[in-house]
This record gives C-alpha cells, sequence and structure tokens, in this order.
C-alpha cells in the first residue's frame, strides 16, 4: 500500500471522527463511505470509538444510516460481523441482525456466521425466522460428509435452542416431519421449500409428514385453486406415490375392478386414471376440475366402508392419491403418550380462528353428531358433561348450540393449555353471541388444562362427584395399552354414570386404535351397551378435501358404556 493512500485513509477517518463528535453526522457519513471504498477494514478501530457509543445513544437515526453504510461495499464480510458483533454487545439487536443477514448471505456456508444470526434473531423476537435460518443450517450440514459442522450445531443448538430446534437435529422421517409442521404453522416456510420438501420420500415413511403438508397446502387451496393444483402435482411426481397397491389386497382388487369401469364424471375419470392408466396428475387435474364444478359424487363412492383398519370413505382409497402410501406410512415406533405430550407442534396448536374452524368442521360429521344429540337426548341436557381431550372446544360448543346444553353444565380438559384457552374462547364466543351471562373466568375455570396420567385424581379433586357424563372424542388411541388403564382411571375418577367413547381402528405414530377398548373400560366397572358405526358421508363444503394428504376420511366407532 502506498503512503499517499495511507495518508488519504487516515485522513478521511480523522475527518470522521471530528464530524462524529461535533455532530455532524452527514459529514461523517460521507467521510465514512470513502473511507470504506478505499479500505473497509479501516472502519473496525472506528468502531471502538467512545463517540459512537455516545451518537448510539443519543441519535438512534443516524446510528442506523452509519450502520447501513457500514454493511455496503464490503463482500467479505468481516465488516458486517464486526457491526453486528458491536450493536448485540449494546443490545441493539436489530441493527445487529441487518448486519449479521449482510454477512451470513456473504458467507452462507460460516457456522459462525449463521448462528450470530440466529442468536440476534431469536433476541430481537424473531424466533420463527431464527428457527428458519437454523433448519437451513442443519439441512446443509446434514447433507456435508464432513460431520464436524453438525456437531458443532448440535453444540450450540443444546446451549441455546428451545424443544423445535433441538428436534431438528433428530435424524429420522418423524422428526423432519415435526419440524416442517413447526415452520409451516410459524409461517416460515416458503413454496420453494415445500417443493424441495415434495421431492424427498424418505419424509414420507411417517404419517406426521402428510399432516405438516396439508397445514401448507388447505390455506393455499383456499387462496389460489391452481397454485395448489399445481403445488400437488409436483408432490404426486415424487416415486413414493407410484405405487397404486395398498397393504390390503381384497381393496386393491376391488379398487382396480371400479376403476376398469368406462369413465363418465370426472370423479370416474380421475379413478379410472389413478387405478388403470397409472396418471397421477390427470386423476388430480380431474378431481380439481370435478370440485370446481361441484359435480355430484359417483353413486359407488356413497357408501362408507364400515369396519376394520379401512373404516372410512372410499372416495379416499378411490381417488385421493396420496392415502395408499399415507396408510403404508404407519407406524407403531414411539412412545404415542410422550408424542402428544412432547411434540411442539402439538403443544402450540391453538387456534386463533376457532370459530372458523368450528364451523368447517360442523360440515364433516353429520352423523356423529347424530349420535351425540341421541346420547343426550337419552341423559338429558340438564345433565353435567365433561369432555377430556377437549382439544380447542369443538364437540363441546356443540353440545351448546345445538343440543342446548347450559354452560355451566360443560366442562373440558386437555393436555395443552393452549388448546384449552382456544376452546373458552369458542364458547365465549357463543356466551356473547346469545346474549348468556357467562363470565370469561367462570367459563375458564371449567375449560383447563389437565394431565390426568400425572395425578389421577385431578379431575375428582377439581370437580367433585358433580359429573353425569364423560366424553371422550378419539382420545383413547393417545395412549399405550400400558397407559390406558391409569388414563381412564383418572378421566373417570368423578365416577360418571354414562361415558360417550368415539375412535377408530386405524393405528400409527400419534394413535393407538383398537377393536377392543371395553376391555379397558370393565375394570372400572362400566359395560358397553351401545356400539354404533357412524358413517360420515363427505359433505359438499369438505369435498376438496379428497385432494389434500390429510389422510383418510375415517369413520368413527361410537361405544357407550354405563356404570354397573
Amino acid at each position: 500500500m502506498s503512503v499517499t493512500s495511507v495518508q488519504v485513509e487516515s485522513r478521511l477517518l480523522e475527518e470522521a471522527r471530528s464530524s462524529i463528535r461535533d455532530e455532524h453526522f452527514d459529514v461523517a457519513l460521507d467521510r465514512l463511505r470513502r473511507l470504506l471504498l478505499l479500505n473497509p477494514s479501516v472502519a473496525a478501530p472506528w468502531l471502538d470509538l467512545d463517540s459512537i457509543l455516545q451518537a448510539a445513544r443519543a441519535r438512534p437515526e443516524e446510528t442506523q444510516a452509519l450502520a447501513r453504510a457500514l454493511i455496503t461495499g464490503d463482500s467479505s464480510g468481516q465488516i458486517q460481523d464486526h457491526v453486528g458483533v458491536r450493536f448485540a454487545r449494546r443490545g441493539n439487536f436489530k441493527l445487529a441482525v441487518r448486519a449479521f443477514q449482510s454477512a451470513f448471505s456473504l458467507k452462507p456456508g460460516d457456522l459462525g456466521a449463521g448462528t450470530k444470526l440466529v442468536t440476534a434473531l431469536a433476541k430481537s423476537g424473531e424466533e420463527r425466522a431464527a428457527f428458519r435460518v437454523l433448519s437451513r443450517m442443519v439441512t446443509r450440514a446434514r447433507a456435508n460428509p464432513d460431520k464436524a459442522e453438525l456437531e458443532k450445531l448440535a453444540e450450540f443448538i443444546g446451549r441455546h435452542g428451545g424443544p423445535e430446534q433441538k428436534r431438528l437435529l433428530i435424524d429420522g422421517p418423524e422428526s423432519a416431519a415435526l419440524a416442517i409442521f413447526s415452520l409451516t404453522r410459524s409461517g416460515a416456510l416458503t413454496i420453494d421449500e415445500f417443493n424441495a420438501i415434495s421431492r424427498r420420500d424418505d419424509l414420507f415413511a411417517n404419517k406426521t409428514t402428510y399432516y405438516s403438508i396439508n397445514s401448507i397446502l388447505a390455506p393455499l387451496w383456499e387462496k389460489s385453486r391452481s397454485d395448489a393444483v399445481q403445488a400437488l402435482v409436483r408432490l404426486s411426481r415424487n416415486p413414493i406415490f407410484a405405487d397404486i397397491r395398498g397393504p390390503n389386497d381384497q381393496l386393491t382388487r376391488q379398487l382396480l375392478d371400479l376403476a376398469s369401469q368406462t369413465p363418465g364424471t370426472q370423479f370416474s375419470k380421475a379413478i379410472h386414471a389413478r387405478f388403470r392408466d397409472d396418471d397421477i396428475e390427470t386423476s388430480i387435474h380431474c378431481l380439481a376440475r370435478a370440485i370446481e364444478n361441484t359435480e355430484n359424487l359417483p353413486a359407488e363412492c356413497h357408501q362408507v366402508v364400515q369396519t376394520g383398519e379401512f373404516a372410512g370413505h372410499p372416495l379416499w382409497h378411490l381417488c385421493n392419491p396420496f392415502f395408499i402410501p399415507w396408510y403404508r406410512a404407519s407406524s407403531d415406533s414411539g412412545d404415542v403418550q410422550k408424542s402428544w405430550a412432547d411434540n411442539p407442534s402439538i403443544a402450540a396448536a391453538g387456534d386463533d380462528d376457532v370459530l372458523a374452524s368450528y364451523q368447517r368442521w360442523r360440515h364433516d360429521v353429520p352423523n356423529t353428531a347424530k349420535l351425540v344429540r341421541g346420547f343426550v337426548d337419552k341423559i338429558g341436557a340438564d345433565a353435567c358433561y365433561l369432555d377430556v381431550g377437549c382439544g380447542t372446544g369443538l364437540w363441546l360448543r356443540f353440545l351448546a348450540e345445538d343440543l342446548g346444553v347450559d354452560l355451566t353444565r360443560l366442562h373440558g380438559t386437555d393436555l395443552h393449555a393452549n388448546r384449552t384457552a382456544s376452546a373458552a374462547r369458542l364458547l365465549g364466543n357463543w356466551a356473547t353471541t346469545n346474549d348468556i351471562a357467562s363470565s370469561p373466568q367462570g367459563i375458564e375455570n371449567r375449560v383447563f388444562p389437565c394431565d390426568v396420567l400425572r395425578k389421577t385424581t385431578a379431575l375428582k379433586d377439581r370437580l367433585g362427584a358433580n359429573i353425569d357424563a364423560v366424553m371422550l372424542f378419539f382420545v383413547t388411541g393417545c395412549f399405550e395399552d400400558d397407559a390406558l388403564a391409569s388414563f381412564l382411571e383418572g378421566a373417570l375418577s368423578n365416577r360418571p354414570r354414562y361415558v360417550f367413547h368415539a375412535t377408530v381402528a386405524d393405528r400409527w405414530t400419534l394413535y393407538r386404535g383398537r377393536s377392543d377398548d371395553e376391555k379397558f373400560f370393565t375394570p372400572l366397572g362400566y359395560h358397553l351397551t351401545e356400539r354404533t358405526w357412524a358413517g360420515d358421508a363427505i359433505h359438499s363444503n369438505s369435498i376438496q378435501k379428497i385432494l389434500l394428504p390429510l389422510k383418510y376420511w375415517p369413520n368413527p366407532r361410537v361405544d357407550i358404556f354405563e356404570r354397573e
């Protein structure tokens, strides 16, 4: 470097310092920009000046302008990193994020730049963005044959990460699916990332992935049908969806026989394309046209498969290109109740728009709702009801709105507080809409989080014997056999006379459906008095769900138990 250039840099630096002392920030900014053009590294000692610390406190707008100048014109990332560190130390994490983002974009493979950005994002309140950056870093580290970077990431996440971030490090399809679900709920997953997920056949080895993908595509369907169809087509190109033969050979033969008929409607064309021509893309487009044109379901799809593992609506088996691989992904691996308790996506799964969800849900369960109505007619709307595993309160609202059960006689509990908070909002909305005097505190006292496995007398201690009927909607399958007995002991500790129990026979990571649930009720003094398959049909308002990788349309089995 020539003496002349050093002299120029010294003069510019001194002029910048002098201008800052005199609070002439526009002059300082001009000198700083010129200095950065000559030699960006000179900015580092300038950052240590006490005058800048004073300016940061006194003139935040000018400080931001100076920070923007620092992170322009340097392709090494060193200046940006230095700026980020200095502002992070001052507690100005928003400016630190801006600097670290610039450094990380220049050096996306730099572990230090990435972890600094993740930390700054988290401390500035942008946890979703931090999780997204971290997930990309983990994905890149996994693809690297040298696992040193992944080990360093593991150490970083171990020190600073939350439960969702730590799950990213567990190398398995279930954990990856949960990470996708977490990213989707946070709004941090882009369509390009979704397309990359669509090509990973290992992720579809677990049903959790299908819930995750559905949570991406369902809002896209509402926003843009054409974009959703294109996303589904890209998803269907994954080789895992090419095998149309399911684990049940008899069902497969029935589908092939039905598909051999001459197609007439768009629905039957979709069936034919899927099972005779092995053309998933055409099948998806035919289904989309049928739904757009509000075409009636084929007559052969009106009935419901009544019993067993395939209990549900045959339209799923006939049309949905994702049903068979979804079913093939069934797994009994893992501890099911631990999965429910520790899954961060489920724990966070409240519903911000629970009323809209309730209105959509009502269309899906007409026959099950009739069975609930018959049960309430039998024991009376003036009885006290407890919904154990109430989730977001859909059935509690139905009991109040459609069956006339007074809010003071409705109780609900769930393992996760976010869900019971949503349930309380849903019931509170009902009270407000109908001018029913019910304080929010009163509803919250009756709808509350509770882990009956941890303390089987919790419900008895809180509610006493003031419960006539316990409602169990798809909750017994959330427990392994050895834990179900303890759960029922706690769920029925109020000694209600009646139990309304709805379940399906399906078995996978998050559910253990059974065909002999009654053996768990008998030791507690309850005998089975009625068993019915609900056979809910597909409502026209829900028909679009046959295109989404949600799972099959379930056919609940409803059991009524009575205490001896």
